[in-house]
């Protein structure tokens, strides 16, 4: 049985909740009241180079040259890795990822708010991702939850830190992989299996890492 608590994991409008959960990617359950069973019927998270739209302006990997987006696949392959970031304070990058809903919900469904949680690296238990939140396209407001309509597409944006007290000296050459989970529910529905979990890596050190 899951144990996350969906409406009670959002801190702030700013902050994705924390957890250790470690799930596997793609996650869904089959209900009498829901219509589809795979979490692209709802959202679909998108990296630069898989944009249908041909969207640019996507996050670059720190250290990278020439530059190359940090973000790569989509949906269930989904995964970033932001580059090299050591002793950086508290930095936000915008556009590491996006998520756009379909241009028709199923039955039943007019909207549907995504939710974020943040997982740390798994080998040292850090956390990198001191952050998150989406935001609107044009910059008109986000945080922690945003409701989308049908066809329209927000961005992920993530807080790296990397410099004490925020995150410990040590570690320095180290790759972290924490995670974040990116998950749908709408009104009637407030259970956390239709969701993405996104691999992060974060390069503890200089250069794209």
């Amino acid at each position: 049985m899951r144990r996350l608590l969906v409406l009670a994991a959002i801190l702030a409008a700013s902050l994705f909740a924390a957890s250790s959960d470690a799930r596997m990617n793609a996650t869904t359950k089959n209900t009498a009241s829901i219509t589809a069973d795979t979490p692209d019927a709802y959202f679909h998270v998108y990296s630069q180079s898989t944009d249908p739209g041909g969207l640019t302006g996507y996050a670059t990997r720190r250290g990278s040259s020439p530059a190359v987006p940090a973000g790569t696949g989509a949906d269930a392959t989904a995964a970033v890795h932001m580059g090299g970031w050591r002793n950086q304070t508290a930095t936000y990058v915008d556009r590491v990822l996006t998520i756009k809903a379909p241009a028709t919900f199923p039955a039943g469904v007019s909207s549907l708010t995504l939710h974020g949680l943040r997982g740390v690296d798994p080998a040292t238990g850090e956390q990198p991702l001191t952050a998150g939140r989406f935001q609107r396209m044009n910059d008109t407001g986000g945080g922690a939850t945003i409701t989308l309509a049908p066809g329209e597409q927000v961005e992920l944006d993530l807080e790296v830190t990397m410099r004490p007290p925020d995150f410990p000296t040590t570690g320095a050459g180290l790759t972290y992989t924490p995670t974040v989970t990116i998950w749908a529910t709408w009104t009637g529905y407030a259970d956390d299996f239709y969701n993405y979990i996104v691999p992060v890596k974060v390069f503890n050190g200089t250069g794209a890492g």
